[in-house]
């Protein structure tokens, strides 16, 4: 899968991250560790790029001290303006950590960068407007069904419709104002969670409109996984994930992600022919640089559904797991933009997240200087010589692990999370990684692996 056109990684002098929330500060302070010349452009208030976007002072307080001491950072229209102006462009990467910061990388673009990561306002648009995305579906995806749902203006209009389900639901934000809730598996519980979220969210919600679907019990979630570079595919993958932050099935408040398991897959694999159909394959060809591509799916007796794209930025935590399968963030970039799959090391990547569930700040985080290379620290500055963490919310780190079995990564990661030093530190456990129950990391393996991939 290589390109005609390689660019080797040696070639980079110097690496941007852009951010608003500080997705990408674990991937630019493993860069910095490894020796590279860093660079982040935060963005500092959320009206440079949504306008109606509201933030409290201390939430912006908390989100703009991610890695102070740590980083060097920039505010994002600065810096931004400040590299319009620089004559080696080639020498930079530019990775957007999320595809809203959408219009920093298209003025990127027309000023002539072409390595990295460029979202453009399609990209956005394909992740946050939930019913464009089922059309797209519909329109170019002949083995993928779209889940029964409702769509409606009001919240009062969404109320109703939860009272009356007779099956337990999912309600979406059209503008993914807020971040979909999954109801549980009873209709009656399932009622309880929804009404409560829109009641705690209303003013969200009443900036578009509000999807409500149909859940499906007990299906087995896989999210496949594509990278181009300047539109040939480089790698593909599979992403398998919990989504709550305690064992168990469903058990807890959901989280971006609590485990991980990734699976390195071959191109030619029947599950890329059924998440990647031609289409997917031109959008690639409009982009320059490094395109990625991901569809959640959810498998069941009578079909495969579709739950949702995301378009052209990475995923979290997979995107830390895959670079540990490739021995680390500039190798892995490297890699890509030589078109050389860059995780055909390992079979398989793990990763727990780490959590302070108390969401302490000022609280040191430590670890061996020998152990940084799995570990991926989210909260964190630095304060009197030490790493201490910001508390702005539950996410504390990222630990990964690799090898050529699931048993072999499973072990390797949980290996790891010990060395990460936080005394009230939380992950799922080790039993629950290699547990089988309905919506487990391992059901979702055996239920998938063979038939849809090798």
């Amino acid at each position: 899968m290589r390109t005609e056109s390689q660019v080797p990684e040696n070639q980079i002098k110097t690496w941007i991250t852009l951010t608003v929330d500080g997705s990408g500060m674990p991937i630019a302070h493993h860069l910095q560790q490894e020796g590279k010349n860093v660079v982040v452009g935060q963005v500092q208030d959320k009206t440079e790029l949504e306008p109606d976007a509201k933030e409290p002072p201390e939430d912006k307080k908390q989100r703009l001290q991610q890695f102070d001491g740590i980083l060097t950072k920039y505010p994002a229209d600065r810096l931004v303006k400040a590299l319009k102006r620089v004559k080696n462009k080639d020498e930079y990467y530019i990775y957007c950590d999320r595809n809203n910061v959408w219009p920093y990388a298209e003025e990127l673009l027309k000023a002539g960068f072409k390595n990295g990561t460029f979202p453009t306002k399609k990209d956005f648009d394909m992740e946050k407007e939930r019913e464009q995305a089922m059309d797209f579906v519909e329109e170019h995806y002949p083995d993928v069904q779209i889940i029964p749902h409702q769509k409606v203006k009001t919240v009062e209009e969404a109320r109703q419709i939860v009272e009356e389900a007779e099956t337990p639901l999912v309600i979406q934000s059209e503008g993914d104002y807020v971040s979909t809730v999954v109801g549980p598996d009873d209709v009656e519980q399932s009622k309880q969670v929804i009404l409560s979220t829109l009641d705690k969210h209303e003013k969200e919600y009443a900036k578009g409109e509000i999807i409500i679907k149909e859940k499906l019990v007990a299906p087995v979630e896989i999210t496949p996984q594509i990278v181009f570079w300047n539109g040939e595919p480089v790698y593909t993958s599979i992403d398998i994930e919990t989504k709550n932050v305690g064992d168990g099935e469903n058990n807890g408040p959901q989280v971006g992600c609590g485990t991980n398991l990734i699976i390195h897959t071959e191109l030619d694999d029947p599950i890329n022919e059924i998440a990647f159909p031609e289409k997917v394959y031109e959008l690639a060809k409009e982009h320059t640089g490094l395109f990625i591509w991901d569809i959640s799916l959810y498998f069941t007796e009578d079909g495969i559904y579709f739950g949702e794209f995301c378009s052209n930025r990475f995923g979290y935590d997979a995107l830390m797991t895959e670079m540990t399968m490739g021995h680390g963030p500039s190798e892995y970039f490297g890699k890509i933009m030589e078109g050389v799959d860059p995780i055909d090391h390992f079979k398989f990547g793990t990763a727990v997240r780490a959590f302070n569930l108390k969401v302490k700040d000022g609280h040191e985080v430590m670890y061996e200087p020998e152990h940084w290379k799995p570990i991926w620290v989210y909260d964190a500055k630095m304060k009197d010589g030490k790493m201490v963490t910001i508390g702005e919310d539950w996410d504390l780190a990222v630990i990964t692990g690799r090898g050529q079995t699931i048993e072999e990564a499973v072990e390797n990661v949980y290996r790891n999370y010990d060395w990460l030093i936080f005394k009230e530190k939380y992950c799922r456990t080790m039993d629950d990684f290699l547990d089988d129950y309905p919506t487990s990391i391992m059901r979702r393996y055996n239920e998938t692996a063979g038939i849809y991939y090798d």
